[in-house]
């Protein structure tokens, strides 16, 4: 691997730089040792992902040596992720320095059979830490560049294999987002990138990826903090920034001013679904787009979303809308019953199909849970998610607008609603709620203000105020924490 400048800055963590030869001498010293334990092309290696240069520097180097990076979670706890380690299934484990103190962490790799490497702080600088077993080192995983986790948010997280074909073509298609004829071939660029998203997860690895594609600087924050992501927008003024619905909502409530974010030209925002009118309060005030993308970890990023020629055309009569399917990608909506193709405005269960979303030898439909329709003009209108609706006594409730509807009264910040086991109905809805700052809104108030929009059926039996959401690593609200959070609660 040759860049044009090794000398030049690549990735800066906290006020340091790593320049791109210090990138290239870890991915050496990486593929050596691998190499040196019979370790080379397809093997599986799993990557313990702290946002952290030498993270950054591993995931690049298993990529472009042909092997697989399996992701792991710092987040997790000790006990899970060394029960994960026992039966991961690799041939080696990259982990930084920090993670090879935890609890039954060494010991869980030693039955797994696979090589140990630390990753030290410095660029190049391994431990070998345990010895691999005969045998480990024969795993194989063709074709795939990384086996990712899901960020968790309805249940444990699940791994999904990503084709390198398909990371290649996500990568490729963010040209739809920027002006015609937008260049991504490698070229050391001085613009910064700023990503805090988990590198463990899939807006992180891709982001960390895209931005060495295209050449740029990386910026990485461990995890997002309005202040440190001003401080770095202020002091590399990027272009473009990449922000989850609730760090939106967080710059918003930070007294930002306009100036703090005027080198931007558009905000790109997934991960989970926008308010559209925290989308308009955003623009309204720092005059910025904000360029919905609507994706999943198994279509290697996003597959649908705004540009800003659709931003300039539609932004006031397709509002709410998630944007029209990237080129390449076939989008259609079809009954959640027969499976029968719906027509344009007719709510169903939304499937896609294209090269970026084969998996290894698929060319099929790709099925989805979440609920949506088409217009006329090919914009996608998330409704919902299958799995989101209760069914309380044969009654559908739509949880997420009923969220939707209780978040829209002033005193409430942030609203979500799940279903709770009735022995009677089968399931009945429940709010968690955090009240705005300030505000002391009670439950029974709240009640009353909601049956004048919603049915009967669809007022939550119980209201349960918090200081804070329980969110994933990448911010969307965890479903299977707000289960177990009604579980234990006895308001």
């Amino acid at each position: 691997m040759v860049f044009l400048d090794p000398s030049a800055p690549a990735i800066e963590f906290d006020s340091a730089w790593w320049s791109w030869g210090d990138v290239v001498n870890t991915w050496e010293h990486l593929d050596a040792t691998l190499h040196e334990s019979g370790i080379s092309t397809g093997a599986p290696i799993g990557v313990v992902l702290r946002n952290r240069p030498e993270c950054v520097a591993s995931i690049l180097a298993m990529l472009g040596t042909g092997r697989c990076v399996v992701t792991l979670s710092p987040l997790q706890t000790d006990g899970y992720l060394a029960k994960e380690l026992v039966n991961l299934g690799v041939s080696a484990i990259v982990a930084p320095k920090r993670d090879w103190g935890r609890e039954g962490f060494e010991a869980a790799i030693g039955v797994n059979g696979a090589l140990g490497l630390e990753l030290g702080t410095d660029p190049g600088n391994l431990v070998k830490r345990v010895s691999r077993v005969s045998g480990a080192a024969a795993l194989s995983r063709p074709g795939v560049a990384i086996d990712m986790l899901t960020s968790g948010t309805t249940g444990p997280p699940k791994r999904i294999p990503l084709p390198y074909g398909n990371l290649a073509r996500s990568i490729e298609a963010l040209v739809h987002y920027g002006p015609s004829g937008r260049n991504i071939e490698p070229q050391l660029r001085t613009s910064v990138s700023i990503l805090f998203a988990p590198l463990s997860h899939i807006s992180g690895s891709w982001g960390a990826i895209e931005s060495t594609v295209g050449g740029r600087r990386l910026a990485l924050l461990e995890q997002f903090k309005v202040d440190q992501w001003l401080e770095l927008v202020r002091r590399h003024r990027p272009k473009f920034a990449a922000l989850p619905p609730a760090c939106i909502r967080m710059i918003l409530d930070s007294g930002a001013t306009k100036e703090d974010l005027d080198s931007l030209k558009a905000v790109r925002s997934g991960t989970a679904p926008l308010d559209p009118r925290v989308a308009d309060e955003f623009e309204d005030r720092f005059g910025i787009p904000v360029l919905v993308v609507y994706g999943a970890t198994e279509f290697a990023g996003a597959v649908v979303g705004w540009t800003l020629s659709d931003h300039v055309e539609f932004r006031s009569t397709k509002r709410g809308s998630a944007g029209r399917a990237h080129p390449g990608i076939s989008v259609r909506i079809v009954d959640e019953g027969t499976g029968a193709i719906l027509d344009p405005g007719e709510i169903g269960l939304l499937e896609f199909r294209g090269d970026q979303l084969k998996g290894l030898g698929s060319s099929e439909w790709v099925h989805t849970q979440d609920l949506a329709h088409i217009d006329k003009d090919g914009f996608v209108w998330i409704q919902g998610r299958n799995d989101d609706v209760i069914l309380r006594g044969g009654f559908k409730v739509d949880a997420v607008r009923v969220g939707a509807i209780i978040e829209s009264h002033p005193d409430v910040y942030a609203a979500a609603v799940v279903g709770a086991a009735d022995r009677r109905l089968g399931a009945v809805p429940v709010a968690v709620i955090e009240r705005s700052p300030g505000r002391n809104i009670t439950a029974q108030e709240l009640l009353n203000w909601v049956r004048q929009s919603l049915a009967v059926y669809e007022v939550p039996t119980r209201i349960i105020f918090v200081d804070h959401l329980p969110r994933t690593a990448t911010l969307k609200v965890s479903k299977m924490e707000l289960e177990r959070l009604i579980e234990s609660s006895t308001d």
